[in-house]
């Protein structure tokens, strides 16, 4: 949150750029809204075809958006991640579970946050609760200074234990509180 403190909240309470006119005093604009540019049909593709191939047009979509483009990808990016720095109006970038948090921080630094996510079947499956936490812990010190989101998702089973959903966001607040605010 805006004074530090680290919470669980709803994705698009952060993410959704939309005021009413009474409150901006003057219509929405497109511009306002956050722009969700993905390329997950290429993900096949290598750094230099995809920098060819597909990111121009990418950027032609995120130039039309202040500030507020988001970029996910859930394949590795790390290759990718030099490319994706140029993207316009870029302020939040996706850091899969195969992806590197500290290339990401080598390339991004302070510019944008990432949005790091942890392996469900990693957390649901074999972890215990200090394997998931050393887990969290790698990831933070990977990603240093940076802004930064930890996230879980693409939960397709709970393997029988709902209480590992709430074991994970207690740890990765704790975690982050010691970290401190970015």
């Amino acid at each position: 949150t805006p004074c530090g403190r680290y919470q669980i909240a709803p994705w698009p309470f952060f993410m959704g750029a939309y005021l009413p006119e009474g409150l901006v005093g003057r219509a929405p604009r497109l511009e306002d809204e956050w722009a969700y540019v993905s390329a997950q049909t290429s993900a096949g593709l290598g750094p230099a075809m995809y920098a060819e191939l597909v990111h121009p047009y990418n950027c032609r979509v995120a130039e039309l958006f202040d500030d507020n483009v988001y970029y996910h990808g859930c394949e590795p990016l790390d290759g990718k991640y030099e490319t994706l720095r140029s993207l316009p109006n870029l302020r939040r970038i996706h850091v899969s579970p195969w992806s590197s948090p500290a290339v990401a921080r080598q390339v991004f630094g302070r510019t944008a946050v990432l949005e790091i996510h942890a392996h469900p079947t990693e957390v649901f499956f074999p972890h215990t609760p200090a394997t998931m936490r050393e887990e969290l812990r790698v990831k933070l010190e990977q990603a240093g200074d940076c802004k930064l989101d930890l996230n879980l998702n693409d939960i397709h089973s709970i393997n029988g234990n709902p209480a590992t959903l709430t074991r994970w966001a207690e740890t990765a607040l704790e975690l982050s509180e010691e970290y401190g605010a970015r």
